[in-house]
């Protein structure tokens, strides 16, 4: 699938898509003023482009802002639906596999 952080136990995936393009100063910003999170605090966040075949993490360590994208070339991702308004979802781990579907 993709490579996350040691010991991450779970994702915060922002449900709408983003560009792709996005720099870290603009992920930053995301998840400051519309998560209302701060990257700095340890947190793994997960977005996806519109047409939900490709993936960017992004987390801060100690090395400074980290960003991964993934193209999901046999396949597409699912974005699991909430019932409350946030703009976020919190996905553990372990159930990321299930949010994958093949061609």
């Amino acid at each position: 699938m993709f490579w996350l952080p040691q010991n991450t136990k779970e994702v915060i995936l922002y449900k709408m898509p983003v560009s792709m393009q996005w720099g870290h100063e603009r992920l930053n910003r995301l998840c400051k003023e519309e998560l209302a999170m701060d990257p700095k605090d340890g947190g793994v966040f997960l977005f996806f482009n519109k047409a939900q075949d490709c993936l960017k993490i992004f987390y801060v360590d100690e090395e400074g802002d980290q960003s991964i994208m993934k193209k999901l070339d046999k396949g597409w991702f699912l974005v699991p639906v909430s019932t409350d308004e946030t703009s976020f979802v919190k996905v553990r781990t372990k159930l990321l596999p299930s949010l994958f579907k093949s061609k």
